[in-house]
């Protein structure tokens, strides 16, 4: 199998249909629920490799880090993005609103929401994951797309 095997092309609508087969829900696939993903047998014939590979790849325990993407969906651009007048939002330590770093306010002057996250000094990396998923899953369950 070859990584293009697994493309969804330039189709913007498949990796919503591609969570939804396989997650029923876009918050599961933001959650990284594996849990609900269908047992890869009974989903796709013993022929269709390519997803039962996905399906089994989807499923497996992965290194079980704060930062494992196995479930992310990965966009490849041929071009640059600029950050201006494409950025959405941006999660931050609480500390830097209270300091009102200019570079926020900039980008606040640009259109992108600035989120903060709370930030407790000395405090495990796990923590701060765990604060930037919350406030992720708060902003997106706000825009009503999770």
């Amino acid at each position: 199998m070859n990584v293009e095997d697994f493309s969804l092309g330039t189709d913007t609508s498949r990796p919503n249909k591609l969570i939804m087969k396989s997650f029923g829900s876009r918050l599961a696939y933001f959650q990284g629920d594996i849990h609900v993903l269908p047992n890869p047998t009974t989903l796709a014939k013993a022929y269709e490799f390519h997803a039962r590979s996905y399906l089994s790849l989807l499923s497996s325990p992965g290194r079980n880090e704060p930062d494992d993407r196995i479930c992310s969906i990965e966009i490849i651009l041929a071009e640059q993005v600029p950050l201006k007048g494409n950025l959405l939002a941006i999660i931050v330590p609480h500390t830097l609103c209270e300091d009102e770093a200019p570079w926020l306010a900039q980008l606040q002057e640009a259109g992108a929401i600035v989120q903060p996250y709370p930030f407790v000094p000395g405090r495990h990396p796990d923590y701060y994951q765990a604060q930037l998923e919350v406030a992720a899953k708060e902003f997106y369950q706000k825009r009503g797309e999770i």
